[in-house]
């Protein structure tokens, strides 16, 4: 059995998610073209399309949009459109509504407007709110209304204009009407700022330099950063006498994604080292079991013996895979091998050489796009879509949920364009199967509250079918089984071996089980099968057990 698809479903006690409590925009609707759009950008809030009656009109002409009355009524038109959460599990609660005024109105204008909701089944009878001067931008506070807080279903808003004064024709000008609020009872989203798109380098990165003889390499953001988000190396003094190994890392899982990105050593009348890492986390840098890899990609062979250096070393020319373990001394980084003056468990291995850049130094002042993929098995580098490093060994299972990083020694350098995409892109689900094992109210449920994304708090529950607190167990296996049980009068739903099993007692209402779901895509794909078994005094064999639940882990 893969050890990585065992050892990556960990579980692990945690708080619950907290409520998503961002404000956001409901449903947004233009007067210049008359569209209403929702907002959201994860397509949770839906919005229908706006409705009014033929007492209202618009009219555009002299760079403004007008909203007409088209005749003199006490009760004028009205405009209306409905929100509601396109995931069944959320609730919406509206904070309020915004009219916004164009700065333009004339023609007797507009003197009147009250705002109903239906929410609640109140058919537009309950009143929010009453305006007598609609020649301005109006913000209606919502907070406090009781029926728009917390609502499963849609939430029609309606908007009434009035001309009571017998103008006649009447007009204001709006840009638009607004409703914004929040979403309620769903953890937000996962927020994986590793994946889909370019990771910029305020997602939690950190200088993991290390540090000789009190030198510590900085990095830094040079001033034309918001061109291409670029993050930069430099050196501490002085710095042709340091060659620090410097690292620029992230919480980017690296495990069967493909990473692209680019690097450019700068011309700076220096040629050391630049390149990668993989595996390595934040703190490495001091840990005598630190174990990651690097790609590292040398200026031209050169032999030297700096103060700091245990003995002189000889660095090869061009790109290198190596394997770090422990603390090696800057000698060892330099000459990308293991030296005697150093602790066994210390020291740079090489693990391959490029496969056309073995002995060609990277160019000074050339950008050069690199693309990585690290699987169970394999890890593979391209060097501007050649192929450089093709490396299979069990021992990159251990590097999977590790992070990624940049590397320099010495060598000021830029990197910039990190974009990461899965390798297996599944979509997460759960489901039942089989048949359970009744007890004082039927067969104990399980299920899960959210589907287990990536990276995400899954959450499964379990029902007690007693009238009091009971004592469960959740099995959990790498299969489905069929195994009928005499004990149980019934059927194990899950395979032998197991993968774990987890006690828990349950309320008479139910209890939720919390189980981190690993931020890895060599997991995406995979799944886990439950079943919950309790004592229940109405079981014949004072055990009642629950379906069994197939559980797939998926990028989304």
């Amino acid at each position: 059995m893969n050890p990585l698809r065992s050892s990556t479903v960990i579980f692990s006690l945690a708080a619950l998610c907290a409520s998503l409590q961002a404000q956001e925009t409901f449903a947004k609707y233009h007067f210049a073209d008359e569209s209403l759009e929702s907002t959201d950008d994860n397509s949770a809030v839906t919005a229908s399309a706006m409705s009014h009656n033929r007492d209202i009109f618009f009219w555009e002409g002299n760079g403004y949009t007008n909203l007409c009355i088209g005749q003199a009524f006490s009760a004028g038109g009205h405009i209306e459109f409905t929100v509601s959460a396109a995931n069944g599990s959320d609730t919406l609660s509206v904070q309020g509504l915004l009219m916004q005024y164009g700065g333009h109105g004339g023609n007797g204008d507009v003197d009147r407007m009250q705002v109903y909701t239906d929410a609640g089944g109140d058919n537009f009878q309950t009143q929010l709110y009453d305006t007598g001067n609609l020649g301005q931008t109006h913000m209606i506070d919502l907070t406090g209304v009781g029926i728009l807080q917390d609502v499963a279903g849609p939430i029609t808003m309606r908007i009434e204009f009035f001309d009571t004064n017998g103008t006649g024709t009447a007009n204001a000008e709006w840009d638009k009407i607004q409703l914004f609020g929040t979403r309620n009872d769903v953890p937000p989203p996962p927020s994986n700022p590793c994946l889909g798109s370019q990771v910029y380098f305020d997602d939690g990165w950190q200088n993991s330099s290390y540090t000789v003889n009190g030198q510590t390499p900085e990095w830094f953001f040079p001033p034309w950063t918001d061109e291409y988000d670029v993050a930069c190396i430099g050196n501490s003094n002085p710095a042709h006498d340091t060659h620090i190994p410097s690292i620029w890392s992230n919480s980017c899982s690296v495990g069967c994604r493909r990473l692209e990105f680019t690097i450019k050593g700068r011309n700076n009348g220096d040629d050391d080292s630049i390149g990668f890492v993989l595996g390595f986390c934040d703190g490495e840098q001091n840990d005598p079991n630190a174990d990651y890899l690097a790609v590292i990609w040398n200026g031209p062979e050169q032999t030297i013996q700096l103060p700091n250096f245990c003995q002189e070393a000889t660095r090869p020319a061009g790109l290198h895979l190596v394997r770090v373990t422990g603390i090696p001394d800057p000698a060892e980084f330099f000459g990308q091998t293991n030296l005697d003056c150093t602790p066994a468990s210390s020291g740079v291995e090489l693990l391959q050489e490029a496969i056309n850049l073995t002995d060609t130094g990277w160019p000074p002042g050339v950008a050069q796009d690199i693309a990585v993929e690290l699987t169970e098995g394999r890890l593979q580098v391209w060097v501007e879509g050649s192929l450089e490093i093709d490396y299979e060994a069990p021992i990159m299972v251990s590097y999977l949920e590790q992070c990624f990083g940049y590397y320099a020694q010495t060598q000021f350098a830029d990197f910039w364009g990190l974009t990461v995409e899965s390798l297996n892109n599944f979509p997460a689900a759960w489901s039942n199967y089989g048949e359970g094992t009744e007890g004082c109210a039927g067969v104990p449920e399980i299920g899960m509250l959210a589907n287990p994304i990536l990276g995400t708090l899954g959450q499964v529950f379990v029902g007690n079918a007693t009238p009091d607190s009971t004592e469960c167990a959740l099995f959990v296996s790498l299969t489905p089984g069929e195994l009928f049980l005499d004990i149980l009068g019934g059927d194990l739903l899950v395979g032998v071996p197991l993968a774990g099993v987890v006690p828990l007692t349950v309320p008479p209402g139910g209890a939720t089980f919390d189980c981190a779901v690993p931020d890895n895509s060599c997991v995406s794909g995979v799944s886990l099968y439950w079943q919950a078994i309790c004592i229940d005094p109405c079981s014949p064999t004072m055990l009642a057990a629950s379906r069994g639940m197939q559980m797939t882990f998926g990028e989304f």
